[in-house]
C-alpha cells in the first residue's frame, strides 16, 4: 500500500501487539487463524522551546516531538514584572494561536519556537489606616502575592505620602501580582499587630483602600478612587 503524506510505516504487528516485520513487503505463514496489522505513526520532528531572556519568562517543556497533523501544547509563563507577548516559529513549524500563552504547535520540519516578553509599569496602591490603625507609629506592610500560585509572594513595605503626619501610604506593586493583604506591624516590623483580609489588587482607578472597621481583625475596608 501507499503511505499518506506526514506518516511512517512501522512494521507489520499481530493483534496480539508482536512485531512480525519492518519491511513494507512481507511474507507471512500462519498456523491458525489470525490477522496481520499494517502499523502507521505519525512523522515527528524536533522542535525546541524557548524565551528570549530566562530573566523576563520561561516556557514548558524546553523540547517537544511535533507532527504536521496532531497539535502539541505548549505554555509560556511570564515572570513578575512581564507579560506574555506572543510566540514566533521558525519555518515549517504552525502556531494555533501565536498571542495566547497556552497553545498548540504543528510541524513539518524540526526547529525553534520562542517565546516573547515584555515589561509592565508597576501598579501603585495607597492605603488610609483610619482610627486605632493610624496609632503607636505602626510600618505598614503590603504582603503580595499570585493568587493561583502563593509561593510568588513578597513584602512591600509602604512609604508616607506627603508630610507627616501622614494620612496615606503608598506601595509600588510590581505587574503580575493579584493579590494583597495590608499589615500593621510594630515599629520595628517585628510584631503584627492586625492586618486586612485576602484583598484582590483593582484593575480599575480604585487603588486606595481605606480601612472601615479598624477595631476587628481581621480590619474591613473598601477600595475607592
Amino acid at each position: 500500500g501507499t503511505v499518506a503524506t506526514g506518516y511512517q510505516f512501522d512494521g507489520w504487528y499481530t493483534t496480539g501487539g508482536t512485531k512480525l516485520s519492518a519491511s513494507t513487503t512481507y511474507t507471512y505463514y500462519p498456523t491458525e487463524a489470525t490477522t496481520v496489522y499494517a502499523h502507521f505513526s505519525e512523522i515527528t520532528y524536533s522542535v525546541q522551546l524557548k524565551s528570549t531572556d530566562i530573566n523576563q519568562g520561561t516556557v514548558s517543556p524546553a523540547n517537544v516531538n511535533a507532527g504536521q497533523f496532531t497539535g502539541v501544547t505548549i505554555t509560556a509563563t511570564p515572570k513578575i514584572g512581564y507579560s506574555f507577548v506572543n510566540w514566533t516559529a521558525t519555518d515549517g513549524i504552525t502556531i494555533a494561536n501565536p498571542n495566547s500563552a497556552s497553545t498548540t504547535i504543528k510541524a513539518t520540519k524540526a526547529g525553534t519556537v520562542t517565546a516573547n516578553f515584555k515589561a509592565q509599569p508597576a501598579t501603585t496602591i495607597y492605603l488610609e489606616p483610619t482610627g486605632h490603625w493610624n496609632t503607636h507609629n505602626p510600618q505598614y506592610v503590603a504582603h503580595v502575592w499570585i493568587k493561583n500560585n502563593t509561593s510568588v509572594n513578597e513584602d512591600i513595605i509602604m512609604t508616607g505620602v506627603g508630610e507627616a503626619p501622614y494620612k496615606y501610604y503608598k506601595a509600588e506593586v510590581p505587574y503580575g501580582y493579584t493579590g494583597v493583604v495590608f499589615f500593621r506591624n510594630s515599629p520595628d516590623g517585628k510584631t503584627l499587630w492586625n492586618q486586612t483580609a485576602d484583598l484582590t489588587i483593582p484593575t480599575d482607578d480604585k487603588t486606595l483602600y481605606v480601612i472601615t472597621d479598624n477595631t476587628n481583625a481581621p480590619a474591613t475596608g473598601e477600595w475607592k478612587v
